[in-house]
């Protein structure tokens, strides 16, 4: 029986990193096909020196952002993504 649990595991942790290449991949065409530089892309940045400062969330959790140039029409439009987690999951505010 242990060995086919160890089965089980290997096959959904091979699932999620097939997924995973996958979407990236999906991510790049999808970024090259609509011209979106990547010099203007910003992953999700936790705030690291906002707790000394006290630039906090509500429930003290540091702050994140993640930034993304428009593009097509919206070219001069730039879309910046609040977020911070919260017991676990993580919640988001478009400004």
């Amino acid at each position: 029986m242990a060995t086919r649990s160890v089965q089980l595991v290997c096959l959904l942790i091979c699932s999620l990193a097939i997924i995973k290449i996958a979407s990236a991949k999906v991510n790049e065409s999808f970024k090259q096909e609509k011209g979106i530089d990547h010099a203007y892309f910003v992953e999700k940045t936790i705030v690291q020196n906002a707790l000394s400062k006290g630039a906090v969330c509500l429930d003290g959790s540091p702050p994140a952002y993640h930034l993304d140039r428009g593009f097509g029409h919206g070219v001069r439009n730039w879309i910046i993504l609040l977020s911070r987690e919260e017991r676990g999951a993580e919640t988001s505010q478009t400004a």
